[in-house]
């Protein structure tokens, strides 16, 4: 079930499950209520096509004789498609103009005319760009097989032709011995007769599922979608009637004139010309299977040469489990010992061959072995084994509250505002913001230690946002400090703000974009955003709760709406002060004036108040401030932040949570990353075992583990003279140029 992929000394880790595939299925499809009208462009639209991701749609009109292109915000999501003004016209050349379909890369454009019973094929200079179209001059005349064609299809290569009409309700096939090039087509003498389907005599659509098994035709007359099953890829020959036809496209458009499924078969759109829309359907789901409260084993399938590798000195893993983890061992003498790393002690032997038997180092403390047989002799089941009997102790960020702790450190403020209400940190903790209500200003610290207060001091650089607001609360940036977001109660809105150098407070200027909140809240505390910005939350005095907004584009205040959900912390807190979220948005904090404490809530759904409940979890910080108003993080969760309006300060405490475990996780070792050396013999096996925990229902994912190492000898054998020379083309750059017709591998350090 899982593969590990090697490649030299990168490790690239490829997790698979089972892949449950329930897509093109037209038993199961339901109308998503999602629909787009194209009427603004043609009054008679006769066909439609999207580009491979989905970011881009186009609809060929009648009346006009001209294809228009739209983009779409959220791929293959009609309800976010807006026109692009984008248009090229074929009065020139197309006398009535049908169906329409791109080549696989969108270079190609193919349009179906019913004057000429002709397909025409153009060329795009960009993909999908239909300001860069020409018409190729080229034409493929199929009167001889339809005299009224509606709609062409192509086969994935390119190398077949389907083309279906009114006069002869049928599907033709041709032959091109050049893939998507009409000059080289021919008619096979192929074609499928829609008799089977006797309400079906005026076809006007044609799709394919990926492998070219089955056929779906479109049928004005009866608003029905028909499909074939082909006993041999993409050969109409071999079709035959499912009897299986999807017969309620009438509830939105009683005049069908095209289809198209998105290329994971999960999504269908219909083109109807009576209302001049396109409809959005649901046709199936794509999803992963993982085994639960199990471990499962990848290894390397061979071992990699390390004839010249002194030492592994650094491994990074990516890999995530979700709601499991992911586990690692090390073998460097050909699989017959297997090393984890533990964070202080060193290397720890977990399991090896001892005379063809596997066992498993049962030891509850590195430094001691009691070996015991695996319960199955098996390396796999063995390595599964030793990941539950080895011992270590790490911590993970985001800790619940009640186990947080104060670390005696803060930040004195007043210097510049004896007000402070929010606090804010770039995005690697070397800078500090504080909004100050004294000044109505945000001002800007340095960290010489990454989110070390005790290392913090002002930069003499402020910014005055005393002309959007004069009671300023809150600041929040997005992810790459280009923005700036301020929250106020005198103007009871959000203010969004522009650094020309990203995080630095000297470059910032207002927008000129602003969003109220005061239909929700007239006392507009904190604010916070999800991971990327498409959501935005706003915690107020008067009414207790949280607000969820949208933004229709990420971090734009101008495109944001307030999407009616709300969470009460009344029962908590009754003057709530600052909101924040933990990274994946399945935990919510709020600080308080009332309860001077730090609340923590749960989110079933990230960053969905919806599906938020109270843990009934808290920390008090009383002992700190009696007003604490703004809160926030450290990127790894380890450590939260506080503003004491009180005191004039900022309070750093620890909230990470401490473990002793029986496994050593991916956590664990990006946290060390791995200082502890291997030392190398010749050859190096790398496993990975996967723990699934009960009621699992997300996918693992991985970007690979990265091993980095010293080679044994500097030239490792090579000559300089002999095997290579180096010179220095430029001031900047070292050229290395080998002298022999052998390949050779070159590390820089």
């Amino acid at each position: 079930m899982f593969a590990l992929d090697v490649a030299s000394a990168d490790l690239g880790l490829t997790l698979s499950g089972i892949e449950i595939a329930n897509t093109f299925n037209l038993t199961i499809a339901s109308y998503d209520n999602v629909s787009f009208s194209v009427s603004n462009q043609d009054s008679s639209s006769t066909g439609i096509a999207f580009s491979d991701d989905g970011t881009k749609m186009y609809m060929i009109g009648r009346d006009s004789g001209d294809v228009y292109q739209y983009s779409l915000t959220e791929p293959f999501d009609i309800s976010t498609a807006s026109y692009d003004s984008v248009f090229y016209s074929f009065t020139s050349e197309i006398g009535i103009p049908e169906g329409l379909v791109f080549n696989g890369d969108g270079t190609k454009l193919f349009v179906c005319d019913r004057d000429s019973a002709s397909i025409y094929q153009c060329s795009l200079t960009t993909s999908f760009d239909i300001s860069t179209l020409s018409y190729d001059s080229i034409s493929f005349d199929i009167s001889g097989q339809e005299t009224s064609p509606y709609d062409v299809e192509f086969s994935n290569d390119g190398t077949k032709m389907y083309v279906c009409g009114n006069s002869s309700a049928q599907v033709h096939q041709y032959t091109l011995t050049s893939g998507f090039d009409l000059n080289t087509a021919s008619y096979d003498s192929v074609s499928l007769g829609l008799s089977d389907l006797e309400d079906f005599p005026s076809p006007r659509g044609l799709e394919f599922n990926n492998e070219g098994t089955t056929l779906y035709v479109l049928d004005k007359s009866s608003d029905s979608i028909g499909e074939y099953v082909l006993g041999t890829d993409f050969d109409i020959s071999t079709a035959t009637f499912d009897n299986n036809d999807f017969n309620t496209l009438s509830s939105q458009d009683g005049e069908s004139e095209d289809i198209v499924f998105s290329p994971d078969g999960t999504k269908l759109y219909l083109l109807g010309r009576s209302t001049d829309s396109i409809y959005q359907y649901s046709t199936g789901e794509i999803f992963n299977y993982f085994p639960t409260s199990t471990n499962h084993t990848a290894v390397t399938s061979a071992s990699i040469n390390t004839e010249f590798w002194a030492d592994i000195n650094s491994m990074t893993a990516d890999d995530v489990a979700n709601d499991g983890a992911v586990y690692y061992a090390v073998s460097t003498d050909d699989r017959t010992t297997w090393k984890i790393i533990d964070d202080t002690e060193g290397e720890r032997a977990i399991v090896r061959n001892n005379g063809g038997t596997w066992e498993v180092n049962d030891a509850s403390d590195y430094g001691t072995e009691t070996w015991v047989a695996a319960s199955e002799n098996d390396e796999f089941y063995a390595l599964e084994e030793a990941v539950e009997t080895s011992t270590a102790s790490f911590s993970v960020g985001f800790g619940d509250a009640d186990t947080w702790s104060y670390d005696s450190v803060s930040f004195d403020v007043s210097n510049q505002d004896g007000q402070p209400r929010g606090i804010e940190f770039n995005d690697d903790g070397t800078k500090l913001y504080m909004i100050g209500n004294g000044s109505d200003s945000v001002y800007q610290y340095t960290l010489s230690t990454a989110f070390d207060l005790s290392t913090a001091s002002y930069d003499s650089i402020s910014f005055d946002a005393s002309s959007q607001d004069t009671s300023v609360s809150d600041i929040r940036f997005n992810n790459d400090g280009s923005k700036m977001y301020i929250v106020g109660e005198s103007s009871v809105s959000v203010h969004q703000y522009s650094l020309s150098t990203a995080f630095d407070l000297s470059t910032a200027s207002y927008d000129s974009v602003s969003f109220s909140l005061s239909g929700q809240d007239t006392v507009p505390f904190g604010i916070a955003f999800n991971s990327d910005g498409t959501k935005m939350y706003m915690v107020g005095a008067v009414g207790d709760s949280v607000y969820e907004y949208v933004l229709s584009t990420a971090f734009d205040l101008s495109s944001a709406s307030y999407n009616n959900i709300s969470f009460s912390v009344s029962a908590q807190e009754s003057l709530p002060s600052g909101v924040t979220f933990n990274t994946d948005g399945t935990k919510m904090y709020i600080v308080g004036l009332s309860n001077d404490s730090i609340h923590q809530y749960s989110l079933i759904t990230a960053f969905d108040l919806s599906t938020a409940s109270y843990d009934n979890l808290s920390f008090s910080v009383a002992g700190q401030d009696g007003d604490p108003t703004g809160i926030t993080f450290n990127n790894q969760g380890t450590k939260v932040y506080m503003t004491g309006y009180g005191t004039d300060s900022v309070y750093q405490y620890t909230s990470a949570q401490f473990f002793s475990t029986n496994r050593m996780d991916a956590t664990q070792l990006d946290a060390v990353s791995d200082a502890n050396h291997f030392t190398l013999g010749d050859d190096l096996d790398l496993a990975i075992t996967l723990f699934m925990a009960d009621g699992n229902t997300d996918s693992p994912t991985s970007d690979g583990v990265a091993i980095n190492y010293d080679a044994n000898v500097v030239n490792q054998g090579a000559v300089l003279g002999t095997d290579y020379e180096w010179d220095k083309p430029t001031n900047d750059t070292v050229r290395i140029t080998a002298l022999s017709d052998e390949n050779f591998k070159v590390r820089v350090v």
